[in-house]
C-alpha cells in the first residue's frame, strides 16, 4: 500500500512540475495544456457545471482572464464548451449502452432528465429516444 501510495505521489508531482514548465513556455494568451485537461475533467464529473470562479481558481488565475484565455483557447464561452462536451458523452452513452435515459442524463451532467432532454434536443434535432430508435433501426 506504500509503494502504491509513492508512486501516486510521484506521478502526481510530475504532473505538478510538468504544468509548471509548461505555463512557462505557454504565451498569455491561451491555456496551457495541463489547464485544459483539469477543466475537461471537471466538466467530466456528474452534476452541476463548475464556475468559472473555480476553475480559475484550480487554474491559478483570475476569473476574468480564465474567460479571456478559455475563449481564446477554445473558441466558445465554458458553458458553450462544457454542452458541446456532455451531448457528445450522452450521444455516445446512448449509442453503446441500454441504459435508462434519466440515468445518461445524471452521468452526463444534466439535473434533470427534462433538462437532458431539451439540450439534446437543441443540440441533435431528436429527443434523446429518438435518438436511440435511430441508432438502432
Amino acid at each position: 500500500m506504500i509503494e502504491a501510495l509513492c508512486v501516486q505521489l510521484g506521478i502526481e508531482l510530475g504532473r505538478y512540475f510538468r504544468g509548471q514548465a509548461e505555463a512557462a513556455a505557454e504565451p498569455c494568451g491561451s491555456l496551457t495544456p495541463r489547464q485544459l485537461r483539469l477543466v475537461e475533467d471537471r466538466i467530466e464529473v456528474a452534476g452541476p457545471l463548475p464556475s468559472v470562479a473555480e476553475l480559475a481558481r484550480e487554474c491559478g488565475i483570475s476569473a476574468r482572464h480564465f474567460f479571456r484565455i478559455f475563449r481564446a483557447t477554445t473558441g466558445r464561452t465554458l458553458s458553450e464548451y462544457a454542452a458541446d462536451r456532455r451531448i457528445a458523452r450522452a450521444r455516445a452513452r446512448l449509442a453503446e449502452e441500454r441504459m435508462p435515459i434519466k440515468q445518461v442524463a445524471w452521468e452526463c451532467g444534466f439535473e434533470t432528465p427534462a433538462a437532458f432532454s431539451n439540450a439534446f434536443r437543441r443540440a441533435t434535432g431528436y429527443r434523446p429516444r429518438e435518438y436511440r430508435q435511430l441508432l438502432t433501426s
